[in-house]
């Protein structure tokens, strides 16, 4: 019996051990988790390539926090004919997604100075639509399982 509670209490122990760390986990203020209910705006105004969206998920932060550490590699291997301005200069905006199945996440980013005025306060509640805005504003999905990216793209220019 004493066995049995030992074996509970060690589970409870590292469960909660778990969720502290995951709690003090940051995102860098220029990133966002927007809620899985704006993956329908997203559809209408923020298109994207690959497969179809089935559904939505709400991404943990060290999810997010783990497509952040992969991003500037794949950036700078996958897309050297779109020069950018460092990562810091962006701010990006992350919504769960589940094509074919699998989790991912898409990545819409845009210039951190699009974001003026009334808009400075409220792109990290909502889906924030640039329309053009060329190499400033584009878009990528990532698989958190195998860290992979897909689907980079860019906005045109007007």
């Amino acid at each position: 019996m004493i066995k049995y509670i030992l074996i509970a209490v060690g589970f409870l122990i590292g469960a909660m051990t778990q969720t502290i760390a995951e709690e003090s986990l940051q995102l860098p203020d220029n990133v966002c988790i927007l809620p899985s209910g704006v993956g329908n705006i997203m559809a209408q105004y923020s298109p994207r390539s690959g497969p179809l969206v089935t559904s939505y998920w709400m991404p943990a932060i060290k999810d997010v926090l783990k497509a952040e550490e992969d991003l500037p590699v794949f950036l700078k291997q996958y897309s050297p004919q779109h020069p950018h301005l460092p990562l810091s200069k962006f701010n990006r905006q992350y919504v769960g997604i589940i094509c074919a199945g699998k989790k991912r996440l898409f990545i819409y980013s845009f210039q951190s100075d699009f974001a003026v005025g009334e808009r400075q306060c409220t792109w990290k509640k909502e889906l924030f639509v640039v329309k053009d805005g060329g190499d400033s504003v584009w878009r990528v999905d990532y698989d958190i399982e195998t860290r992979t990216f897909y689907n980079l793209n860019f906005n045109g220019d007007a």
